[in-house]
């Protein structure tokens, strides 16, 4: 995982537009926050570590099925949604992870975090996160789009 978080948060330079002044950065961060509440919040990468270790030990371990995971640092840690995750094996939820892959080869995990949790005008000025369990396809949809858009 930790390998994972570092690769992620420096493998490129975002296209979403930076805070320009800490003070900025602290306020999406605390808009995560409130957005990820309802799917289980944000955790930090310790906390996933440990839980994968239990999972893995008691014997509740999920397929095992590596793959890229929505993590950003702030304030000196990795943190990752929780929302991304199947608590009771630790794997990781399929449609979390389509819609990662449409946002990967263009945003970085600060990025795509908020493009969750910010409204998205693809979807009617709904949150990704609000949708992604009901309409997955939509939440999709957004992601391409935005894609294209950010690709040029």
């Amino acid at each position: 995982m930790v390998d994972m978080c570092t690769e992620r948060a420096s493998a490129r330079e975002t296209l979403w537009d930076w805070p320009d002044n800490d003070d900025a950065r602290d306020a999406q961060f605390v808009e995560m926050l409130r957005a990820f509440r309802r799917s289980g919040g944000l955790a930090r990468e310790a906390e996933i570590i440990q839980q994968q270790q239990t999972c893995r030990s008691s014997g509740r371990r999920g397929e095992d099925r590596p793959g890229p995971v929505i993590c950003f640092e702030w304030g000196q840690r990795f943190w990752l949604p929780w929302f991304q995750f199947n608590r009771a094996d630790m794997s990781l939820r399929p449609g979390p992870a389509k819609v990662l892959a449409e946002l990967t080869p263009v945003f970085d995990g600060w990025a795509i975090a908020l493009w969750f949790a910010q409204p998205n005008l693809w979807i009617g000025e709904q949150r990704p996160i609000d949708l992604i369990d009901h309409c997955l396809v939509s939440v999709l949809g957004a992601a391409r789009a935005d894609r294209f858009i950010a690709a040029g």
